[in-house]
């Protein structure tokens, strides 16, 4: 099975420029080779895929990092750059606190909360 990680070619570049130092988001595709050939996934059952949809794309939060005195970290001449994937359903959170301008860490607790649903128990 080969597993193979692609971003959308459809976005344009300004999507993946930070704002502000609060990071950016990427979406992208998974191809998988199956008994009936190339799948990509998430599949979309409306036919083509939407770049406005969340449900339609894997994706993940990426951020600069940082060291002491919010210094961003390079290797080799470049930037250090750390992701982390995001559910779907927080992806328009995300956004927003992008937009909002909060620091990293502060989306990462955004990412990582447990719903609302799940704390039922």
């Amino acid at each position: 099975m080969q597993l193979d990680l692609q971003i959308s070619p459809n976005i344009p570049p300004t999507q993946y420029k930070p704002v502000g130092g609060s990071g950016w988001l990427n979406r992208y595709t998974k191809k998988e080779e199956t008994k009936t050939g190339l799948v990509e996934y998430p599949r979309v059952k409306e036919g083509t895929r939407s770049p406005n949809n969340p449900k339609h794309w894997y994706w993940k939060y990426c951020w600069y990092q940082q060291g002491e005195n919010n210094q961003q970290i390079y290797k080799k001449g470049k930037p250090v750059i750390e992701c982390v994937g995001c559910p779907q359903k927080k992806v328009r959170a995300v956004e927003r606190a992008i937009a909002a301008k909060l620091p990293p860490h502060k989306i990462l607790e955004i990412i990582k909360k447990k719903s609302r649903k799940h704390n039922l128990d």
